[in-house]
């Protein structure tokens, strides 16, 4: 069975006990839309949805969105990488879809 997204938030919706409306009431994210994406539909448009989600079932975000745990890190300003390095500082990071050429 493949990790995706779906499955990843159903076993999070079901292990929080929670049920849609109730997560719709602590994230404002419509209940069916939540009963979209369990069905396969992927989110479109901004993130930001999705960490809230994620704080809701007492989840990773990260682990919600691309089935990864995030990197320990010492303070919110370090991002420590997968190959040990830690950059400090501020970051900003964006996301936004690309059109593929033929």
């Amino acid at each position: 069975m493949s990790d995706t997204f779906a499955k990843r938030l159903e076993q999070l919706v079901k292990n929080s006990g929670l049920s849609y409306r109730a997560i719709e009431a602590k994230t404002g994210i419509p209940a069916s839309t939540i009963a979209n994406w369990i069905a396969g539909t992927m989110p479109q448009g901004p993130f930001e949805p999705l960490e809230g989600l994620a704080n809701a079932l007492e989840s990773d975000p990260m682990y919600l969105m691309l089935g990864k745990h995030a990197a320990a890190s010492t303070s919110p300003n370090q991002l420590l990488l997968e190959n040990g390095e830690t950059i400090k500082g501020l970051f900003e990071i964006s996301i936004r879809p690309v059109k593929l050429r033929d």
